[in-house]
């Protein structure tokens, strides 16, 4: 080297110790000797490295120096080893003597009176690129690191990316000491070649990885140990060519590092995990290899928060960064419907919405036994949930090779579901709550309802202004005591009340009487205000539709009686009972028919298949599911639900129409008691006349009778039989319409109805041109 060339070395030495002297001691660690990995927020490698003498700082590259070298300087002809000490020390960020960081061009350029040949300069533009990238990351680790709503998952990804730059700084470390031995600066003299009994061996490298040069010139270059040709090889100094071959390697993981930490700006949560995937799916071996690595201390952080969910049902995410979101205002008493829920937008894209859906569940039944059930026990504790805890991080997002995680998931949730649903079963007897409201709300004990109907008839025929609940409710305590619902358990009797619903103008208390069943505790997650609702819209129809039975019922047998009334008045009578028994078996008919439907079709068909659902049930949800289609399937095929308007109207007008005619059968009944009264009183005197040795009647009186009893016949039996003709075609529109109604219904199951009602054709239903005016 010149005499020129020495003096300038020796210029640029002495420049960057008084720089070194200038700048903050650096509070890095430095790379330990063995080569093993750094403190997680690295440093440079070695006390005597330029990357310490260049970074004292994490804050980004220094400003250029303030010394000045002059033009004349400039203009001689630099070595190619001081070039190679300035790009070095560009590589860990910092500027250096003559190739600084210019702010307005973004980039590390030496100063432009520097003579230099294009291929050079392009050399020294290629290899400070990497110092370049190192600075954006550089950025972005330090960000992470002091904003205080960094989360978890990103911070996990900050430390994951400093273990990389540790393993860049060894790197450069590495190729300083090369070219310290080069220059035969005193310094570590370990030859980063040879090691010592010139043994031959690969350039040394981190687990940041060798660079592509380094590798293929070790594998394409060595052919055997004792070849002194490649060892000389070897042993030859480090220049600009080489540098960059060796970096072309560590420049693809900065590029790609620098390129992660832009895209991951702004996210956080499972968002940012699944950005870290979508870099992990890279192609290249080695760069899926980094990327992979980082992955793995993202998800580890996200696998930490699902292990304290499952396994404790503790959710603290401050930064909101989990995909189960918890809202703290909700009590308990709405916990398992509205206090957690899926964050789908912090939901990773390795974990499937199946998946989130379970591990929701599984939380929130830890959750629910701890603070709604008040169960105690460390479910995580089990053998078969312990043997299954996840040992390894990548199954997390590699699923497709390894069942690990699903297995750990599936294991918890079968095990707590279960448990969740024995205590419900066992402890708060659910089965027997549901029971009895099929029982009692849903007129399953026949006998206990037939009992409280005859009980009630009296008081809820009158005005509904004028029942009291508590009269009600001792009523149903002698309809208890009366039928076999008094052998129910007494935790069961004492649920079941009286209700009595708003009232309005002209209701009568059958309108207003309801029966209520309380539930409360865990078991209220299952009977809801809303089911509760549902509850007592079924238990109107049934009870309204009871009352219809029950009526006409009663108006058969006071039919039967009016048929056997002495005095020749039931022959009078004739032609009222025959339209009346035909009206009334008509409807009978159809009531019965509806009732069956009801009964057997709608509440039996329904409730098997509850049963059969809740015994097959994997969890709550499960429950809940199978006891809201129950209802919902009680509902529409009771024709409460919203398709159903137009025929629950139609049925509504029917059962009032029954109720006419029970009204007007009870005038019949009056009228005929009247008149009998009357018959009895003349007969009696008849037959006094008769033992007062007279005749019973003479012949004026005898031909009164016979002329009263024409007219009774003619004022009073003609018109009610008027009125019935007119009653009974009002019930035969109202039944042809209704039928038609139903055949024309969306629900399948209320298709073979018409054909139970009108099983023989009785009513001509004429469907042209009346659907479109029924269904208008």
């Amino acid at each position: 080297m010149s005499t020129g060339n020495t003096s300038k070395s020796s210029l640029l030495n002495l420049q960057t110790r008084r720089d070194t002297n200038r700048r903050p001691s650096s509070t890095h660690d430095h790379a330990r000797g063995d080569g093993s990995s750094l403190s997680i927020w690295g440093a440079p490698p070695s006390s005597v490295s330029t990357i310490e003498r260049g970074t004292g700082s994490r804050r980004g590259p220094k400003p250029p120096s303030s010394h000045k070298v002059s033009d004349a300087d400039l203009r001689a002809s630099l070595g190619e080893q001081e070039l190679l000490r300035e790009v070095i020390l560009c590589l860990s960020g910092a500027s250096g003597t003559l190739v600084q960081y210019n702010p307005t061009l973004d980039a590390f350029v030496p100063p432009n009176n520097l003579m230099l040949s294009p291929s050079v300069q392009s050399n020294i533009l290629r290899i400070c690129e990497c110092g370049w990238l190192h600075n954006r990351i550089r950025r972005f680790v330090d960000g992470v690191r002091d904003d205080k709503t960094s989360g978890k998952l990103m911070l996990a990804l900050a430390l994951a990316i400093e273990e990389q730059l540790s393993e860049y700084y060894r790197l450069v470390a590495t190729l300083e000491a090369h070219l310290n031995r080069d220059q035969g600066v005193a310094g570590p003299q370990e030859d980063p070649i040879l090691e010592s009994g010139d043994t031959l061996r690969a350039p040394p490298s981190s687990s940041f990885g060798a660079p592509l040069s380094m590798s293929a010139f070790n594998s394409q270059l060595i052919t055997s140990n004792g070849d002194n040709s490649q060892q000389q090889l070897l042993r030859q100094p480090l220049t600009l060519t080489r540098l960059i071959l060796w970096l072309q390697e560590p420049k693809r993981r900065l590029k790609l590092m620098a390129a992660l930490c832009d895209a991951c700006q702004g996210k956080k949560g499972g968002a940012l995990a699944t950005q870290v995937y979508t870099f992990a799916e890279h192609g290249y071996t080695s760069l899926r290899a980094v990327m992979r690595h980082l992955l793995v201390n993202v998800t580890r952080a996200l696998h930490e928060m699902i292990a304290a969910w499952i396994y404790d049902g503790k959710l603290s995410d401050p930064n909101q960064e989990f995909f189960v979101a918890v809202n703290p205002s909700i009590s308990n008493e709405r916990l398992w419907y509205d206090k957690y829920s899926i964050r789908k937008s912090m939901l990773p894209r390795f974990i499937s919405m199946e998946q989130a859906k379970r591990i929701l569940l599984i939380g929130k039944s830890v959750n629910f036994l701890m603070h709604v059930c008040g169960e105690s026990q460390n479910l995580k504790e089990l053998e078969p949930i312990k043997n299954t805890r996840l040992k390894e991080i990548e199954s997390i997002f590699a699923q497709e090779f390894s069942q690990s995680f699903d297995l750990m998931i599936s294991t918890a949730y079968k095990h707590t579901s279960k448990r969740l649903l024995e205590i419900l079963l066992s402890q708060y007897h659910f089965m027997e709550h549901l029971k009895a409201c099929r029982q009692f709300l849903l007129l399953g004990q026949g006998d206990f309802v037939q009992r409280l109907m005859d009980l009630l008839q009296t008081e809820l025929d009158a005005p509904a202004t004028g029942i009291h609940r508590h009269h009600l409710s001792e009523i149903l305590e002698s309809a208890i005591r009366g039928t076999n619902a008094q052998y129910e358990a007494p935790e069961i009797l004492q649920r079941l009340d009286v209700q009595l619903l708003e009232l309005s103008e002209n209701e009568e208390g059958w309108d207003v009487f309801s029966l209520d069943y309380i539930v409360d505790g865990p078991l209220s997650t299952i009977f809801t205000p809303d089911c509760r609702l549902s509850y007592l819209r079924s238990f109107n129809f049934l009870w309204r539709a009871k009352r219809m039975e029950s009526t006409l019922n009663q108006l058969w047998r006071e039919q039967l009686v009016l048929a056997r009334l002495p005095y020749g008045l039931s022959e009078d009578l004739t032609p009222v009972l025959h339209v009346v028994q035909l009206l009334g078996a008509e409807i009978r008919h159809f009531v019965q028919q509806l009732q069956y439907y009801v009964s057997f079709e709608a509440l039996e068909c329904a409730w098997g298949a509850l049963v059969k659902n809740i015994h097959q049930a994997n969890d709550l949800d499960d429950v809940i599911e199978a006891h809201q289609h129950f209802l919902s399937s009680v509902i529409s095929r009771c024709l409460l639900d919203a398709d159903s308007r137009q025929l629950i109207c139609q049925l509504r007008a029917i059962f009032d129409l029954i109720i006419n005619f029970s009204q007007l059968h009870g005038h019949l009944e009056d009228t005929a008691a009247e008149e009998c009264d009357y018959r009895a009183r003349l007969q009696l005197e008849i037959d006094a006349t008769s033992k007062s040795g007279k005749w019973g009647v003479n012949k004026v009186s005898d031909s009164q009778e016979v002329q009263r009893r024409k007219q009774f016949i003619e004022d009073t039996i003609g018109p009610l039989v008027a009125r019935l003709r007119v009653l009974a075609t009002s019930y035969r529109e109202m039944v042809t319409n209704f039928l038609i109604m139903l055949q024309s219904h969306s629900d399948p199951s209320l298709h073979f109805l018409p054909s139970n009602l009108n099983f023989n054709s009785h009513y001509q239903i004429r469907q042209v041109g009346l659907n479109d005016t029924l269904l208008a």
